[in-house]
């Protein structure tokens, strides 16, 4: 599981590569892979995908490098993707055939 202290070396380094000049693609896999991955933060105490989502809203937002280094398109079917096997209130199997994720 992710905790605290896993988060804040994360978000260290993201904030570490977004002042390289040279960072920019390893920022844009950090964010692909860990920052954006809801299979590894849907297990995250409540507390730990907090602290991550208000830095995503704040932060995050406001660095043009890192802003720059993720494409929008890829981000927003990232996020439909994560809605649609994550978050649910009623279980979509037997609707949809979609079999949810995080149980």
């Amino acid at each position: 599981h992710v905790t605290r202290p896993v988060l804040d070396i994360v978000l260290a380094f993201a904030r570490y590569l977004s002042n390289l000049p040279t960072g920019v693609l390893l920022l844009k896999q950090l964010c692909d892979h860990i920052l954006f991955n809801p299979t590894i933060w849907i297990h995250a105490p409540a507390k730990v995908q907090l602290v991550l989502y208000t830095y995503l809203a704040t932060e995050f937002i406001s660095t043009v490098t890192i802003y720059n280094a993720i494409r929008r398109v890829g981000t927003v079917l990232q996020i439909m993707h994560t809605l649609k096997y994550f978050y649910w209130v009623v279980n979509p199997l037997d609707r949809s055939g979609i079999t949810p994720k995080g149980l």
